[in-house]
């Protein structure tokens, strides 16, 4: 990593101090700042050109395939819809992990947590390690509102690189320990920044995470009536449910039942979240030119529904149902329309850059979403680490490879692939095949990984059965908010 990249980023919540050194500028970019500045001291200021403006907006454990724009037969999404009806809609993208710190930070950071090594809940991003404001020109400003309480500041350490960072959780999950912040004050919180506390001739990176999707399924009173009783078995596939023999206490109808009074609620979240994302992409428009500024839509993660005999969980597996994620990218010169190439989390760092015309770090994995045609040759990589296993995941063309390392040797001990032209719901494993490329990276990505199994050092052996990635030092609160989460039973 170079010098630049580990200069002190800024001091947290908006307190003054130093910003990282100006990022390096590409020829593109030093010819339009020398026309803007010679356009300004010749007094042309007819019309003020329009402040360059970024919007990502991440939602927790959404899946694709439960908004309108991706197919879903409900109206869950009006909003997301509408806007990204005129950008483009990746299907095949990808998380770098099933739980959300790690793949927050691949967000934030453009790597992957191999990179960054961020694996475990409540451990901060290293502040050597450079995130998307500290990589903006020192013109920008950034903000970000976050919903989760394992995004909290206590929890990984972001809001020294923000400008505004607001963490404050007010809502129990089952009346236990506040964990998360509804929809509907986070978007007033966002758009109280755009509208008065920002500064309109500054250019600016919001981002919002938003949390509502998340179990337990808990949706405002005035959303758990909006049509979603049981009106669409097909939500639920019956047949794929027999053929991955899913057992839970109850059994045959009332198990499919209960599946589905599941999928009701997750689906008002969703359209209680989607209908607070209109009111901020207004809000957002309002504030900037749109036919000029970038905006980027996806999820930390998405959620197992029964599938491969896991019950409307995550974070245990690397299944495409845990991490297969919705990217919706609306920015200038980007053509509408549906785009299948593999895509990944860590590809928003770079295409934030890319629109702010900054070269990014050396080294990273993402590309620009902007760019056009795909790489066929291109492999995308996720992880997760449950208690006694360390997963790993690879997707080159139509093929997917999983790799299972053990927590304790870190060696790799299973293997497996998938061919997901034929078998998309990953049913009928292929033999692993050594001299594979996908198959080589994996292993040569856990031999060199820092941290043995995707555990650090100074974390090993803090894993206690039936807790996954908890750890003896964690606080009581902090361990109630994972149990009210459902990471720790």
């Amino acid at each position: 990593m170079g010098e630049g990249s580990r200069d002190a980023v800024r001091s947290a919540r908006g307190a003054a101090a130093a910003r990282p050194r100006s990022p390096r500028r590409g020829p593109l970019a030093r010819a339009l700042l020398a026309l803007l500045a010679a356009a300004v001291a010749g007094g042309c200021a007819r019309s003020a050109p329009p402040v360059p403006a970024v919007l990502v907006v991440s939602i927790d454990t959404l899946r694709p395939d439960h908004l309108g724009i991706y197919g879903y037969a409900r109206d869950t999404s009006p909003h997301i819809d509408a806007y990204f009806a005129n950008g483009v809609r990746f299907d095949r993208a990808y998380s770098t992990g099933s739980r959300t710190p790690p793949s927050v930070a691949s967000l934030l950071t453009g790597r992957h947590p191999q990179q960054h090594r961020v694996r475990l809940f409540y451990q901060k991003l290293d502040r050597r390690v450079p995130a998307i404001p500290d990589l903006l020109p020192d013109a920008w400003q950034a903000a970000a509102f976050v919903g989760n309480a394992v995004l909290s500041n206590e929890a990984m350490g972001l809001a020294p690189r923000f400008d505004r960072y607001e963490d404050r959780v007010d809502r129990p999950a089952l009346f236990t320990q506040n964990v998360e912040r509804s929809a509907g004050p986070l978007t007033d919180e966002a758009i109280a920044w755009l509208e008065g506390e920002r500064d309109p001739a500054r250019p600016f990176f919001l981002w919002v995470h938003y949390m509502d999707p998340h179990s337990p399924y808990i949706p405002p009173d005035d959303w758990r009536a909006r049509g979603y009783a049981h009106d669409a078995p097909q939500m639920v596939d019956v047949e794929r449910l027999a053929q991955n023999n899913v057992q839970k206490e109850t059994a045959g109808d009332a198990a499919q039942v209960d599946a589905l009074v599941s999928v009701d609620a997750y689906d008002e979240e969703i359209a209680y979240t989607d209908h607070h994302i209109g009111r901020l992409l207004a809000a957002f428009d309002r504030a900037a030119d749109a036919d000029t500024a970038l905006a980027i839509l996806t999820a930390d993660h998405g959620e197992s529904m029964l599938e491969h005999q896991i019950y409307f969980t995550h974070g245990y597996q690397v299944y495409d149902e845990m991490v297969r994620i919705p990217m919706l990218v609306r920015a200038p010169g980007v053509a509408p329309g549906a785009n299948d190439r593999l895509v990944s989390l860590v590809d928003v760092l770079p295409t934030v850059l890319g629109f702010a015309l900054v070269e990014p770090p050396h080294g990273l994995d993402g590309v620009d979403l902007r760019q056009r045609g795909a790489d066929p040759e291109r492999t995308v990589l996720a992880e997760t680490t449950y208690v006694d296993s360390h997963w790993r995941a690879a997707w080159s063309g139509d093929e997917k490879w999983l790799m299972q390392v053990d927590v304790k040797s870190a060696e790799p001990v299973a293997g497996f692939r998938f061919d997901l032209a034929a078998d998309p719901g990953e049913l009928a494993p292929a033999p692993w095949d050594e001299t594979a490329a996908p198959a080589r990276r994996l292993r040569e990505l856990a031999l060199r990984d820092p941290d043995p199994a995707g555990i650090p050092k100074e974390r090993r052996g803090g894993l206690e059965d039936g807790a996954p990635n908890a750890r003896a030092d964690l606080l009581r609160g902090q361990l109630e908010q994972l149990r009210a989460l459902g990471y720790v039973d």
